[in-house]
């Protein structure tokens, strides 16, 4: 009888440990797909990453203020990496 309980309370804390795990996988990938219009405006170099990452975390948790952040990631204009190069190119 002893053995089975010492069984049954390993399987308990293995089954705690997996739903722990799970829920935390879970969360994680919802508060990366939450602030995702941020991480595309950082992916992107826009200047105001900062303002969409702000916009999305107070407006994100309705599905139209999330859909209009990621719009804004998505449209607004990429900062160049070194405007004065592409300047001079043009320029010749």
């Amino acid at each position: 009888m002893l053995a089975l309980f010492r069984i049954s309370v390993f399987l308990l804390a293995a089954l705690g440990m997996l739903l722990f795990h799970i829920v935390a996988i879970a969360l994680g990938s919802a508060l990366y797909i939450y602030l995702l219009p941020g991480v595309l405006a950082l992916k992107r170099n826009y200047s105001g990453a900062d303002r969409i990452f702000i916009a999305c975390a107070l407006t994100g948790w309705t599905v139209i203020g999330w859909i209009v952040t990621l719009g804004f990631a998505l449209t607004l204009p990429v900062a160049l990496e070194n405007p004065t190069d592409e300047y001079a190119a043009t320029r010749r």
